[in-house]
């Protein structure tokens, strides 16, 4: 039980990991942008 508990956390971290990977992404992407538009 407390080890399966362990790995659900684990999981988590990971899942949160990952989104804020993708965050990242999107404001690095959002940025590109508007600087792509600021070049025009």
């Amino acid at each position: 039980m407390i080890e399966k508990l362990g790995e659900e956390k684990i999981q988590l971290g990971l899942d949160v990991n990952v989104q804020n990977l993708e965050a990242e992404k999107m404001r690095k992407g959002k940025n590109k942008a508007e600087e792509d538009l600021d070049c025009l």
